[in-house]
């Protein structure tokens, strides 16, 4: 249960988590890993929107995260 592999289509995505968590990042080996934001924090990520401006118009290539949802 939870959310599927994906990345979010926006530009900048901020989240803030509960006390239960759930959200995992893809790691360049493969390895889903858990990411535990401090309490009161935003978390920040960049949308496909931003990667795809970044790679056009400033020539970097800076990825979306692939990140899943999970209920612990």
């Amino acid at each position: 249960m939870g959310l599927a592999e994906h990345t979010d289509p926006g530009f900048i995505v901020s989240l803030v988590q509960d006390m239960d968590g759930g959200l995992q990042i893809l790691t360049h080996q493969g390895k889903w890993i858990n990411v535990h934001i401090p309490p009161h924090a935003i978390l920040i990520q960049l949308g496909d929107q931003l990667e795809v401006y970044l790679f056009i118009y400033l020539f970097s290539y800076i990825r979306a995260d692939d990140h899943q949802l999970v209920f612990i």
